[in-house]
């Protein structure tokens, strides 16, 4: 019985694939519907929001914000990512319908989104909201609140608590569950407030409070007319969450931030005894550091995120905010008397942050049950705090990770092994290096003997062409620094010994891709990055510029790639120039460079480069410089780099591969306007003149940031993304031109 019922819910699973509509930029082409499989270590990136069921006690909910939405079923010890529909991946917000289990609402930085089938598909909600933008946000949803005894009128605020954007004082309402909407606000709430948080009044559904960045304003009408309801805060106002209590609906409790530096410390945790109108402090208990002047609101203490128990208005739970500050306090005495109630070590696979609080839960249908969710993990008590566990990944005896479902990160590179079956080196952003060598049914984070500040993330790995225990990587910040490291490992990754100092010639740059030729002990290496080409002829141990003559002032190489005796080098764009590959043949890579693409392809700024045999792959996206638009899209040489044309257009064309004359790409988006979910990938099997988009129920991400083929068996791609780490999938064993 139970593996019928698995095989009609993937058949329902399919058919929900091929009815949701592609991506925008895709849905012109035919799509290739293959299985995929999520592979990652759980958990690693920014959890957003959560929100146990008020239906069934083990239903909890997760929002990212890469990663779009996840459903588990058993508490939070396995996931199920459920994006399909949605259009924009930042989650910051969800409410689960007070009658319909089914009915759930995302509040996105793209706007809002239903679902009447608990996230197996998404529709986005516009109607009465401001025209969608290709070029910002538009209405950042920051909460939802239902009115009570009526589950068809439901609130939205707009505003952004993490970045404090999005500030444009509105509430919106709908009165028919979702469908429609309307700005309700006539009065009280200037343009320049953001609204970070909303709540009702359960016994009155007329009174409303918010919070925003310039105090608590409340309504007696719905939401149409606001007044400040300060008295008692401190004058900052910088108020931030609101837990107004189910049972007595006088008692509403609120947080403030702290401002680092700013003395005396002014923030934590306040409560109102007459419906939100006055305020007291109730910070006994909670740490209270200013910070020093000048230093960032991280490093001090305050607290955030809140939740009442719906029994008992005194007993409150609260999360420590900052870097300083992590974890959860609780009172039973309404905020007179503050306790840690999460244990001060950390736990589970990541321990290199804390457990900052980011979004907390407390269960609704078993209050001894609280959520909370950090900067990349979930930890979940089912007593009353009593005991906590992680519920973001699998952590296996012989020290392996397997991920639950909960995928939240994001990366730089998938690098199959030449030499090992099963063996992938995937490199992350934030969390650096780590390895599989089961096909991705469990990792190992291998970041053993990388110095702590190149340790954010690992950008690229190559092996040696004749030896499986010598590889080389790229280390470094993925952020403005612009400082990385090569580390050398002589035993297969699982150790580092960087191989970059000021004494042997190092030049500090991000480094962006990594090449090895020769063979053993003659190893060459060269590394592409912001200052250009840097070549090491002794397998790292002294470096060198290796820009030759052909390239342009100061260039930034941004790929490299090579075969069958070439190699290639993408860079970028200079002095009114589009991006360019250049090619050399030979043993030398700083000989006989040449310019392989002409100045009339316009092309952007170039993120990969590719090649197997005489096919060369480029991709670009577009990019605006000196008045002047350079074209994103896909270009092809068949013939080593002599003639070149333009194979696919699209603005944000990202990585490639190519396996067996086929061809693929990621069509990939910035995340800073209203649809920003990415294209997908795309395949050719005819040289670019025509392409099928890569579907399937199993892909949940579409902004893919690396692309790999498995050499041991073609017909498996490698998918790593920005937000969901990697989907594998095998693909039809068609000839090609088919």
């Amino acid at each position: 019985m139970k593996k019928k019922l698995t095989m009609l819910m993937s058949v329902a699973l399919a058919a929900t694939a091929l009815a949701n509509p592609l991506p925008e930029r895709v849905k012109d082409l035919a799509a290739e519907n293959i299985p995929w499989r999520s592979v990652g270590p759980g958990g690693g990136g920014w959890i957003q929001s959560i929100l146990w069921s008020r239906h069934a006690k083990d239903r909890l909910f997760v929002g990212c914000d890469v990663g779009g939405f996840y459903v588990s079923e058993d508490a939070g010890r396995h996931y199920e990512m459920r994006n399909r529909g949605l259009k924009h991946p930042y989650v910051e917000t969800i409410a689960e319908h007070p009658s319909n289990p089914d009915i759930l609402f995302l509040g996105t930085l793209g706007g809002i989104y239903k679902t009447t089938d608990r996230g197996l598909t998404w529709q986005e909600k516009r109607s009465g909201l401001p025209p969608i933008s290709s070029s910002g946000h538009t209405v950042q949803i920051s909460k939802f609140a239902f009115a009570p005894g009526n589950p068809n009128t439901l609130y939205a605020a707009v505003g952004q608590p993490r970045t404090y954007k999005g500030a444009r004082g509105e509430v919106w309402r709908s009165d028919d569950c979702g469908e429609t909407w309307r700005m309700v606000v006539k009065s009280g709430l200037a343009k320049d407030v953001n609204v970070f948080d909303l709540a009702i009044d359960a016994s009155n559904a007329a009174r409303l409070l918010v919070a925003t960045n310039k105090g608590l304003f409340r309504s007696e009408d719905g939401g149409e007319t606001w007044t400040p309801s300060n008295e008692g805060l401190p004058s900052h106002l910088r108020t931030r969450h609101l837990a107004w209590s189910p049972s007595s609906s006088n008692v509403v409790y609120v947080t403030l931030r702290q401002k680092g530096g700013e003395s005396p410390w002014s923030a934590g945790v306040y409560r109102s005894d007459d419906g939100g109108r006055t305020w007291q402090p109730r910070n006994n208990g909670l740490k209270q550091l200013a910070g020093k002047p000048g230093s960032n609101d991280q490093l001090c203490t305050w607290t955030d995120c809140l939740a009442v128990d719906p029994r008992n208005p005194d007993v409150v739970w609260a999360g420590g905010a900052s870097w300083w500050y992590t974890g959860v306090y609780g009172t039973t005495d309404g905020g007179l008397n503050w306790k840690r109630a999460f244990p001060v070590e950390r736990f589970g696979w990541i321990t290199f942050w804390g457990p900052t609080v980011m979004c907390l839960s407390l269960s609704p249908a078993d209050p001894a049950r609280l959520a909370f969710g950090t900067s990349g993990m979930v930890y979940v008590t089912e007593d009353g705090t009593a005991t906590w566990k992680q519920r973001y990944s699998e952590e296996r005896t012989d020290g392996k990770l397997a991920g639950t479902g909960l995928e939240v990160t994001c990366l730089h590179s998938v690098t199959p092994s030449r030499h090992q079956r099963g063996k992938f080196y995937l490199g992350y952003y934030d969390i650096g290096l780590l390895m599989t060598d089961d096909d991705g049914r469990t990792l190992t984070r291998q970041m053993n003997g990388v110095p702590g500040k190149f340790s954010n993330s690992c950008f690229c790995v190559a092996e040696a062409p004749d030896d499986l225990l010598t590889v080389w990587a790229g280390f470094g910040s993925w952020g403005g620094g612009g400082s990385g490291c090569v580390a050398k490992s002589a035993d297969g990754g699982q150790t580092w010994s960087p191989c970059t100092n000021a004494a042997s010639g190092w030049i500090d740059t991000q480094v962006r891709d990594l090449t090895v030729l020769g063979e053993k002990p003659n190893y060459r290496l060269l590394y592409a990055g912001p200052k250009g080409l840097i070549e090491s002829a002794n397998g790292g141990a002294t470096w060198a510029p290796s820009d030759p003559a052909e390239f342009p002032e100061a260039p930034r190489v941004r790929a490299l790639a090579h075969s069958g005796g070439y190699l290639y080098a993408g860079v970028a764009g200079v002095k009114g120039e589009g991006g360019a590959v250049y090619g050399r043949a030979g043993a030398r890579p700083s000989q006989d460079w040449r310019r392989l693409t002409p100045t009339t392809l316009r092309i952007g700024a170039i993120k990969s480069v590719v090649a197997e045999g005489d096919r060369v792959l480029v991709t670009a996206r577009s990019e605006w410089r000196n008045h002047t638009t350079y074209e994103g899209g896909v270009w092809l040489s068949t013939d080593t780099g002599a003639t070149w044309r333009k194979v696919f257009s699209d603005k944000f064309c990202g990585a490639a591969a190519i396996a067996g004359g086929e061809l693929f790409v990621s069509l990939t988006d910035h995340p800073y306007h209203d649809h920003c979910v990415g294209g997908g990938v795309i395949h050719s099997r005819d040289d670019g003149a025509t392409w099928t988009y890569l579907d399937g129920p199993g892909l949940q991400n579409w902004n893919i940031s690396a692309l790999a083929v498995d050499p041991f068996d073609k017909k498996t791609l490698w998918l790593g993304t920005g937000g969901n780490s990697v989907f594998v999938g095998g693909r039809a064993a068609l000839p090609r031109g088919q």
